[in-house]
């Protein structure tokens, strides 16, 4: 089964008109009552079905789903759930993410494929985020040589340099595990000039940025000499104020103190609690870092939105059950901003010592109050903030919201619509 549909861009896509049929709605029923000659009439209805466009965009469900069913070994089904336009930033990308799904179910062989694919399909764009994403699921195969030349350039615009930044860090990142020297080689480029960049007000900005490349590291714990003096220039001295700095560098500040990295850095001690409530009545914004304070779950309550407070405690459950994060090298690839995602990975990495009700406890994973959490987040209406912790807490539901996805994710009307609940996990 080929692992590619046709289709055009999306911002032009035409959707297919058609109702389900009674065809799905035969597989519906055979997948309920006979799994396995369901899957086979679904793959039979995948085949038939080629050329058809997506049922959803980047914006939406179809690839964090698509994601999650690569990590599960549904790898064909992902990639045509989503569909991937040839030539296009939008089929590139869709490829990327479903290389990196595969790459976090340990299915090395699959990644690569889908890597290539990605690599094939962008046509000759110049994109730099849709060739860092290509760059960085090669590197999660540990194409070293593919990897770096995918997140290579120059940049003609600040947006596009940082974006370069953005995706070599994230090749650096994937290929930690299996070119330590090459990542070694990234690392130490992007620690170039971080001193003089602490100079300029807001200079803290930066400390989340050089934090991420603790996780191209053998240990992330333990950082060498030279990442260690950019993480203390970049962090608050012994008797600065933190009150209106940015609120990602205060919460990585923070992780550092409570975390087990010997990286020299001041704790901020007191100074921490009292932000917290200089901020108390402050929005935070959407899916912010609620790991790194107590009280996690009543910081997410207070996200300005329903749709933040559903990213908050997803972001809460990811780091309780310990589900594996790769931060996507570009924006708009994932549910959760890339600067959660990059956070939970630190927590992750670092061994944080605080878990979302209680702050030093040594207790830092929780399954069931993230199966709770889980099951919180499916039951409202932006419930795709969830489907990258099944493959971890319930893989077994994947394959429903996929086949109902197909079903009813190209409507009669054209209208995209959601697939059918997740069952809880």
């Amino acid at each position: 089964m080929k692992g590619r549909s046709a289709g055009s861009s999306s911002k032009g896509r035409a959707e297919v008109a058609v109702g389900p049929g009674p065809d799905f709605v035969g597989i519906e029923e055979e997948l309920t009552t006979h799994p396995v000659r369901g899957r086979h009439l679904l793959a039979e209805a995948f085949a038939r079905w080629e050329g058809h466009s997506s049922a959803s965009g980047a914006q939406g469900w179809g690839l964090p789903l698509a994601q999650a069913l690569a990590a599960t070994g549904y790898a064909e089904e992902a990639v045509r759930l989503v569909g991937c336009p040839p030539d296009s930033a939008e089929g590139a990308g869709a490829l990327a993410v479903v290389a990196l799904g595969c790459a976090a179910g340990g299915r090395g062989g699959e990644a690569l494929r889908y890597a290539e694919e990605a690599a094939g399909a962008t046509g000759g764009l110049a994109d730099p985020a849709v060739r860092g994403l290509v760059g960085q699921a090669f590197a999660h195969t540990g194409a070293a040589e593919a990897a770096e030349e995918w997140a290579s350039g120059e940049g003609r615009t600040g947006k596009e340099r940082e974006q370069l930044e953005r995706a070599q860090a994230a090749v650096a990142v994937g290929l930690g595990p299996y070119d330590p020297e090459a990542a070694a080689h990234i690392v130490g480029r992007h620690l170039l000039g971080v001193n003089r960049a602490r100079l300029v007000p807001g200079g803290e900005r930066h400390l989340p940025r050089i934090m991420g490349l603790l996780l191209a590291l053998p240990d992330p714990r333990r950082p060498g000499s030279e990442v260690c003096v950019a993480l203390q220039g970049l962090c608050a001295g012994p008797a600065e104020s933190i009150q209106g700095w940015d609120m990602r560098a205060v919460l990585s500040h923070a992780l550092l103190d409570v975390s087990g990295c010997r990286s020299g850095v001041v704790a901020l001690g007191g100074r921490l609690d009292r932000w917290e409530r200089y901020v108390a009545s402050t929005p935070l914004p959407e899916g912010v870092l609620p790991v790194a304070v107590p009280g996690a779950r009543a910081v997410a309550g207070r996200a300005s939105t329903a749709e933040g407070r559903a990213a908050a405690l997803a972001a809460v459950a990811t780091y309780l059950a310990g589900v594996p994060v790769i931060v996507p090298a570009a924006d708009g690839w994932a549910p959760q901003d890339t600067s959660v995602l990059r956070f939970l990975a630190l927590a992750d990495a670092l061994g944080t010592e605080v878990n979302a009700g209680n702050a030093g406890t040594g207790t830092t994973r929780d399954e069931p109050e993230a199966r709770r959490l889980v099951r919180e987040v499916l039951a409202g209406e932006h419930w795709r903030y969830a489907l990258p912790l099944l493959p971890r807490l319930a893989p077994e539901a994947l394959p429903r919201p996929a086949e109902s996805g197909l079903v009813h994710g190209v409507a009669g009307d054209g209208e995209r619509r959601s697939p059918s609940r997740v069952p809880s996990p």
